[in-house]
């Protein structure tokens, strides 16, 4: 199976969100924490389209996202929600600091269908 290379930055969405003010365990919150956001060229690129299914691993470990195309992102760049999903592919390493970096993270995307 063919995979791309890509930088992965979590953070905070509006969806994300309100979402979380109806439960964790709410199936908006699942779906707003399980969607990879991917740029526009690079979705072309690679023959993808709003809510295909991809996998995202990397040494931490790996998990399986919907597609959501967006406008804003650069090439080369994923952006997913905070949440348990995300949490599956960030590095637990702190620095010294107390929080797991969160930008920035080496990933690698593989089409599922």
């Amino acid at each position: 199976m063919k995979s791309w290379k890509f930088l992965l930055i979590t953070g905070r969405s509006l969806k994300q969100g309100q979402a979380a003010e109806q439960g964790k365990f709410s199936p908006e919150y699942i779906n707003e924490t399980t969607t990879v956001e991917i740029g526009k060229e690079d979705a072309e690129k690679l023959g993808l389209s709003d809510g295909m299914e991809v996998k995202l691993k990397n040494t931490c470990g790996e998990g399986i996202f919907h597609v959501r195309i967006s406008q804003g992102l650069p090439s080369g760049i994923l952006f997913i929600p905070y949440g348990p999903s995300a949490n599956l592919l960030i590095p637990a390493e702190t620095g010294g600091t107390g929080m797991p970096g969160c930008k920035g993270i080496d990933v690698e995307l593989l089409k599922e269908r």
